[in-house]
């Protein structure tokens, strides 16, 4: 068993690629030779420093954002946005259009993060019913599977099984369990991005019941932490290079809340991915003004956006439609090849931001900065 304790998810991710290269061992595995580690114990103290900004890895973090409101949405197709943003989504899915065990369906068509919010309001700070669950028997099975689809063997077996929330010390925290995590591409990348993001939405709305309550810790429960032997070369990238310090009580803080339920959200990103779709397959300048902007406006009221608040989900928005107008060359927007952030974003959604080898940006400012 490994404990890692850090600050941010870059330092904590850090970690684990130090425990695997050191007393990894090498196994088979059905995807070629991997080394792992086994009961990983990953916490990750403040859950708002999400954004993965280390030298030497290889990370997308348009994507990171990108692939966490999809799965806010609901959805399960692979094709068209997410595929956007992630064009190997395709090579996990059984039938070229979705993901049978998509995290969206799962969390989302059953109003799980509504029932979690529930919970604590009827059961108090305390409650011990606070759970989404992910992996589902009678869809993951293989007589469920056989019984549901018509097979029995799948690409995508649920790798995250279940979301536990709890209040320890008046700290909101997340714990997740899974049972294989990919340090590079799954547990060490979007992993931790769309759960402490769900885990940071979640508390804002226990916070309204509850307004003494502070933002805990994301506790990552991994069986097999590994890494492929084919992409191994990027942990040696990593640990060879030294890595920004990231503060661990940053000065500029910029936390994500919603204002209705996550059914509604769900519903107006929904609407939003759809419009961003249709620009994606017609990108021109008619498609974005009258859908684009049209989804995303409604899609902020949602959110509870105002003018100058400090709420990191309407950044992650403003990204997402400068990124897609940035790469197709289209729309109604400022085609100067720059983005700029609010003046509260923080320091390492920037880094990750500025870093980025994905990036189509010539330049990232924060507004407020001397160089903006």
């Amino acid at each position: 068993m490994i404990y890692i304790k850090e600050p941010s998810v870059s330092a904590t991710i850090l970690r684990a690629f130090q425990h695997i290269d050191m007393s990894g061992v090498d196994i088979p595995t059905r995807n070629g030779a991997a080394r792992t580690v086994y009961n990983a114990f990953m916490e990750t103290t403040n859950p708002r420093l999400r954004h993965l900004a280390l030298k030497g890895r290889k990370s997308n973090i348009f994507q990171l954002i990108a692939e966490s409101l999809w799965v806010l949405s609901g959805s399960g197709r692979v094709t068209g946005f997410l595929e956007f943003f992630l064009p190997r989504a395709l090579n996990y899915s059984d039938d070229g259009q979705t993901w049978r065990g998509a995290y969206g369906p799962r969390l989302m068509d059953t109003c799980q993060l509504d029932d979690v919010v529930e919970a604590f309001e009827q059961d108090g700070l305390h409650t011990r019913r606070a759970i989404a669950a992910i992996y589902n028997p009678s869809l993951d099975s293989k007589a469920g599977m056989q019984a549901t689809y018509g097979f029995n063997q799948t690409k995508d077996l649920p790798c995250n099984l279940l979301l536990n929330f709890y209040v320890q010390g008046n700290r909101f925290c997340c714990k997740l369990i899974q049972r294989s995590g990919d340090a590079l591409f799954g547990a060490g990348s979007i992993n931790p991005f769309e759960f402490t993001l769900i885990q940071e939405l979640v508390y804002s709305k226990v916070r309204e019941t509850y307004p003494d309550l502070e933002l805990g810790s994301f506790v990552h429960d991994v069986t097999n932490l590994h890494v492929y032997d084919a992409f191994y070369s990027q942990v040696g990238e990593v640990l060879g290079q030294r890595q920004p310090a990231i503060d661990a009580d940053p000065k500029r803080v910029q936390e994500a809340w919603i204002k209705n339920t996550f059914d509604d959200f769900k519903d107006a990103l929904a609407v939003w991915i759809n419009a961003a779709e249709d620009y994606i397959a017609q990108p021109n300048a008619d498609t974005y003004s009258e859908l684009v902007l049209v989804a995303t406006q409604e899609l902020l009221n949602e959110v509870g956006h105002k003018l100058g608040s400090a709420n990191i989900v309407t950044d992650y928005i403003f990204i997402v439609n400068q990124f897609l107008i940035t790469k197709l060359g289209a729309g109604e927007a400022d085609h100067t090849g720059e983005l700029y952030l609010s003046a509260q974003a923080p320091d390492d959604l920037l880094l990750a931001l500025r870093d980025s080898k994905f990036s189509p940006f010539k330049a990232v400012y924060r507004l407020g900065d001397d160089n903006a």
